[in-house]
């Protein structure tokens, strides 16, 4: 396995701050920053055509923040829908590193201005970097790939709210 890229079974508690959010509610339009943590567990280390990869899973997530009107809101790992897994993989054979990683989220998002019930994305969302210095990652940014629409767990399927965009840096360097 390449240098610096984690083994089996290994896990990694990681601060996660996302610093440009954007979340659609009722219609309107809210900035928000978030602060938390995110876990993930490495499975075995494989290569395909000599690209080294890790698949990761994330085994636990919660950032909370506030935003304006709507108050504290929370997204966390969804107790109830394993996310595929996720990935880091070399950007060239037999470099290790840059790397790509793709995080796979599921999440519940509760919000102090809805109480009472929880919302959940309708379909897994792709956090992505794609010059990733190392493992576990260090000031490492990334971005949600697509918005992701959010609809109540107890009502699925009309979606009452979307996450527009999501940035998160993983162990930033100021804190």
């Amino acid at each position: 396995m390449r240098e610096g890229y984690p083994a089996a079974e290994d896990e990694q508690r990681c601060e996660c701050v996302a610093d440009e959010a954007r979340i659609e509610v009722g219609g309107n339009e809210y900035e928000a920053n978030f602060s938390g943590e995110m876990a993930v567990r490495a499975g075995e280390p494989f290569e395909s055509d000599g690209v080294a990869s890790v698949p990761l899973v994330i085994t636990g997530h919660e950032t909370v923040g506030e935003v304006g009107d709507l108050g504290q809101i929370t997204v966390s790992r969804d107790p109830d829908r394993e996310a595929p897994v996720s990935i880091l993989r070399e950007n060239q054979a037999g470099e290790g590193f840059p790397a790509t990683q793709e995080m796979m989220v599921n999440i519940h998002v509760t919000l102090a201005a809805l109480p009472g019930f929880a919302l959940r994305n309708t379909k897994t969302g792709i956090l992505r970097n794609s010059d990733q210095q190392g493992f576990p990652p260090r000031n490492a940014r990334y971005e949600l790939q697509e918005p992701l629409d959010l609809e109540r767990v107890d009502e699925p399927g009309e979606v009452v709210a979307r996450i527009l965009a999501y940035t998160a840096n993983i162990n930033p360097d100021n804190s």
